[in-house]
């Protein structure tokens, strides 16, 4: 939200227009909004403007900053295997350290929007339901995301591959804010500001689509990190038995 707060100023350069923004965005209900009223959140959530912050949310607010939050664990492993010159090649765990603060965070995210569905009065029954389903596959999206860093990790330090910060963890970057782009890109096109869950079957079924297809990209990814490590320690010599899969 800071970022937002930031960014909007240099985005919206109208003072009334920014206004409207900020009065419509944190909207969780629009079922009591005059005609004009759901005019105006139409053609924010249309204009050039508010898709330049979605961009931002997702890719700087969310990906950046979230998974950079990920990484923490994985970089407090890092400087106690330097202290403790205890690391073995083939150790994977980095694993453990990033899939721990990854459900931790995922936990918490997830209560907030069960929360917020429940206390708008916008989502029961079914829709309630297909929220629930949303997040437990987000879960699913903030794990897979997070061994894919731990494993670029594991390959910078066990091989001294020259990943930087960025190469280390951009990649998750890209896959979760395309994930959320696609997500407020889907509450937009029905003319939302902001996230409210898309009403319309094909609007949702596309989101969901998209969203699965990036999440398949994902883990296969982590597919491909995984067997690409088991590969260089059986050249470098390390037997199954001295790894902690």
């Amino acid at each position: 939200m800071l970022i937002l707060k930031v960014a909007s100023p240099l985005i919206f350069r109208s003072p009334t227009m920014r206004k409207d923004f900020w009065t419509e965005f944190p909207r969780t209900n629009i079922l009591s909004l005059t005609t004009d009223q759901l005019a105006t959140r139409a053609q924010l959530a249309g204009s050039w403007q508010n898709w330049a912050l979605m961009s931002i949310m997702t890719f700087v607010g969310a990906g950046l900053v979230e998974e950079t939050l990920k990484y923490l664990p994985v970089a407090y492993a890092r400087r106690r295997r330097a202290n403790t010159r205890e690391h073995r090649r083939g150790d994977r765990s980095y694993i453990d350290y990033a899939v721990a603060g990854t459900l931790s965070f995922g936990l918490t995210e997830m209560i907030g929007f069960v929360y917020t569905a429940c206390e708008s009065g916008n989502e029961g029954g079914l829709k309630l339901v297909l929220t629930v389903f949303e997040r437990l596959v987000g879960q699913v999206g903030h794990l897979s995301v997070a061994v894919l860093t731990a494993l670029r990790a594991t390959r910078r330090d066990d091989y001294g591959d020259g990943l930087s910060w960025l190469g280390v963890v951009g990649p998750a970057i890209v896959l979760h804010g395309t994930n959320d782009f696609v997500a407020l890109a889907a509450s937009s096109l029905e003319g939302n500001v902001g996230w409210i869950h898309p009403s319309g079957l094909k609007i949702t079924s596309l989101m969901m689509g998209v969203y699965s297809s990036v999440l398949g990209l994902a883990i296969g990814w982590v597919r491909k990190e995984w067997k690409s490590l088991n590969e260089r320690d059986r050249a470098s010599g390390v037997s199954p038995s001295d790894k902690r899969d």
